[in-house]
């Protein structure tokens, strides 16, 4: 069974999308193969850092 069949996809990512926009804190659902399932806040569509220490 997969993540996406238990939990509604939308109506967590809209959750999600409230999250970021209150605190401004980015987020991130995979499943376990690698899909991304869920990003908000993110720069772009890549998982970079945005900076380098």
């Amino acid at each position: 069974m997969k993540f996406s069949d238990l939990i509604d996809i939308k109506e967590l990512h809209a959750l999600c999308e409230g999250f970021t926009a209150l605190t401004g804190a980015v987020t991130a659902i995979l499943d376990l193969e690698g899909n991304i399932l869920i990003a908000t806040g993110w720069q772009g569509r890549t998982f970079a850092p945005a900076f380098t220490v």
